[in-house]
């Protein structure tokens, strides 16, 4: 097994000599890509002095050295891989000793095999960035609480295979064969600048067999910092409204059945009404409830519809949610005893 490391590089001179060491201790890894996107700092520099000392580290970099996104650079790193396995890491993350190892058994046991997917914990740069992570994230684990079976995954993710707390995997714990990247419609998709990795791992798993490997334990670490995505994300719901956007026009343009296409419009419904914040957004909001009823199912999403209707915060907004919560509470008391607990998502944020 000899695996392609695509390191995407942008204003990280601080951490990649470190991500870099933590790929280096695999002997599987036959090269490092470090695709340098345009650094307003010195990480080209720093790139350049590690594949002068190591001669498996390589560096990348866009035809016009500009910054172009992670998505372009993780593209970039894909198509400019030697190996026949690809596997991903950002410049202030980490592999840790036994990223590779179920890996290596589960590929050689099952040439049919396109990925291996595994658990994820994290790394603290700064005290800063704890406290904004442990506001963020109620664990460290990034996983699959269930070992879903490789044709099951992606109704799993849509929501429609039962799984009620699924979870979900980061990028950083997916190994690939590049055969199985062949087979997908696309690659990272370069217009989302949040959850370009999320949108990834939906049609990933539409299209190719993704199989647990380690998933109760960590085999990366994220790194979390103040500068990075997973502190600064200002607006998650809207990052999530334009994945689910991206998607939902990949699903009709691939001719996917109609319970996909149904439930990824909800999906954007129910994220548009609680990133609505002008008018604009808000009437397109209520247009797309009208098409997709259903997502009213959702308490959070009546509510949101209610500051729609009234006005943010407004007397007759707070007595409707007031109402609607308990009207909420006295449904699922009758019918199962307690109000359900939401649903785990794949993440955006990296």
């Amino acid at each position: 097994m000899k695996v392609s490391v695509i390191i995407p590089v942008y204003n990280a001179e601080r951490f990649v000599r470190e991500a870099v060491r933590s790929v280096l201790q695999h002997e599987v890894v036959s090269e490092v890509l470090l695709v340098e996107d345009g650094s307003k700092d010195e990480s080209l520099a720093v790139c350049k002095g590690l594949a002068a000392e190591f001669p498996r580290v390589r560096l990348v970099q866009h035809p016009d050295g500009g910054n172009h996104g992670a998505s372009a650079s993780r593209n970039l790193g894909i198509r400019s891989a030697a190996s026949p396995f690809v596997a991903f890491l950002d410049a202030d993350d980490l592999f840790l000793p036994d990223r590779f190892d179920r890996e290596k058994e589960l590929f050689a046991a099952d040439p049919a095999l396109d990925g291996v997917y595994g658990a994820t914990g994290v790394h603290i740069h700064d005290a800063q960035a704890k406290g904004l992570f442990e506001g963020r994230f109620s664990s460290t684990l990034t996983t699959l609480r269930v070992a879903v079976p490789p044709e099951d995954l992606f109704d799993a993710f849509m929501g429609l295979s039962g799984i009620l707390d699924l979870g979900h995997f980061s990028l950083i714990a997916l190994t690939m064969r590049k055969t199985g990247l062949d087979r997908m419609n696309g690659l990272f998709n370069e217009s989302l600048a949040m959850s370009e990795d999320g949108e990834f791992i939906y049609r990933l798993a539409y299209y190719t067999r993704l199989a647990p490997g380690s998933i109760a334990a960590p085999v990366s670490l994220r790194g979390v910092h103040v500068a990075n995505r997973i502190t600064r994300d200002p607006d998650e719901d809207r990052s999530k409204r334009n994945m689910f956007k991206v998607l939902l026009e990949w699903a009709g343009n691939s001719a996917l059945p109609d319970r996909y296409r149904k439930k990824l419009a909800l999906d954007v419904a129910y994220y548009s009404l609680r990133c609505a914040n002008t008018p604009e957004e808000e009437r397109e909001a209520i247009r797309l409830v009208r098409e997709a009823p259903g997502v009213l199912k959702r308490i959070d999403a009546l509510e949101a519809a209610s500051s729609i209707i009234f006005g943010r915060d407004s007397l007759l907004d707070r007595a409707a949610r007031s109402v609607l919560r308990g009207l909420f509470r006295l449904v699922w008391l009758f019918r199962s005893g307690a109000p359900p607990v939401a649903r785990s998502r794949i993440s955006p944020v990296r």
